[in-house]
């Protein structure tokens, strides 16, 4: 009775800036966001993945604009640079907890060359190469050019949610 039973796990890879909206809360997508990481988490067939350059870059980014935000209220404090630098290390570790992280190396920079013809945004492209790698179902982004590019390998956080419910059998979301 093989296969009877066996679902297929649905492979996310989240791109950096919906890891942004989620620890900034910057746009409307950040509750959809927040409840695609929750369903992800309690289903045991999805799994989430980053880029490591996603990694360095939300670190680098989250930090930076903490500090010009304590800094806009006057000189910058050595205990705001502490919070920021903290916090920002607290989000690496979020992210390691809620997705596996994957590497990106020679094999996704040859590989953007070849998604070059489709989109040409170096750092997309090397997302794109890292989802070939892993065998990603989705890319997901709010980056509305790279899903117009892509054919329906990149997906919002939306049509995300939905996926995700359909894998777990609960979609409360219309398709």
């Amino acid at each position: 009775m093989s296969g009877v039973g066996t679902k297929r796990t649905l492979k996310l890879l989240i791109d950096t800036n919906i890891w942004l909206d989620y620890f900034l809360g910057r746009t409307s997508a950040t509750k959809p966001t927040v409840e695609l990481f929750s369903r992800a988490a309690e289903a045991e067939d999805i799994v989430l993945f980053s880029s490591s350059l996603s990694v360095k870059d939300i670190y680098y980014i989250l930090g930076r604009t903490m500090k010009a935000d304590a800094r806009r209220g006057g000189a910058l404090a050595p205990e705001a640079i502490a919070a920021a630098d903290e916090t920002a290390w607290a989000c690496v570790r979020l992210i390691r907890q809620k997705s596996i992280i994957a590497s990106v190396g020679a094999d996704e920079v040859f590989d953007s060359f070849v998604f070059k013809h489709y989109h040409n945004d170096f750092e997309d492209d090397l997302i794109l190469g890292v989802a070939n790698r892993i065998d990603a179902d989705y890319v997901v982004t709010g980056d509305k050019d790279l899903i117009k590019h892509t054919n329906g390998v990149c997906i919002d956080v939306f049509q995300a949610l939905r996926l995700v419910g359909e894998a777990s059998g609960s979609s409360m979301l219309p398709i």
